[in-house]
This record gives structure tokens, sequence and C-alpha cells, in this order.
């Protein structure tokens, strides 16, 4: 749970300043972490959050580009996290 409160409360300031999508390093417990997130256009704060994970070898970047999730989500209006695993 403490997980998806620290991935809302890096998601919710993008939507309040209506940026779309980003790319973002954190550090938490001493291990800087990167992630790229894409915030639909029309986003409320009811606006859902698919998280798309990668698989072994795999990385964020090849994952955001590579699937199409990006488009779909903002035709269908949630938006995407793609952490980027250790």
């Amino acid at each position: 749970m403490r997980v998806i409160a620290l991935i809302l409360s890096l998601l919710l300031p993008n939507i309040a300043f209506g940026q779309v999508a980003q790319h973002d390093t954190f550090f938490h417990s001493g291990i800087s972490r990167e992630h790229y997130s894409y915030i639909p256009s029309n986003a409320t704060d009811q606006t859902p959050l698919f998280i798309a994970l990668h698989g072994l070898g795999g990385n964020a970047k090849n994952l955001r580009f590579g699937i199409g999730l990006t488009k779909r989500a903002e035709r269908d209006n949630f938006a995407v996290l793609y952490p980027q695993g250790l």
C-alpha cells in the first residue's frame, strides 16, 4: 500500500500542472529509481492508473515506446506508469 501511495504522489502533481508525459528519477530507501509516466490530456483526479511492468531483460523505455499503450491510454483516458526494475 505504501508503494501505491508513493506512485500516486509522483503522478498526481503532474495532473495539476498539465504535464502529459514525463521521465523522472527519485530516491527511495537510498536507491535511485527511474520511471516513465503518461497522463492523458483529459485526466481528472478520478483517472485510473495502469502500472506496466517489463519482463526480465527488458526496460521501461522500450516498453513505453514498444507496445502502444500510451496511445490507448490517451484514447481510453487512463494514466500509465512504466517503472524501471533494478
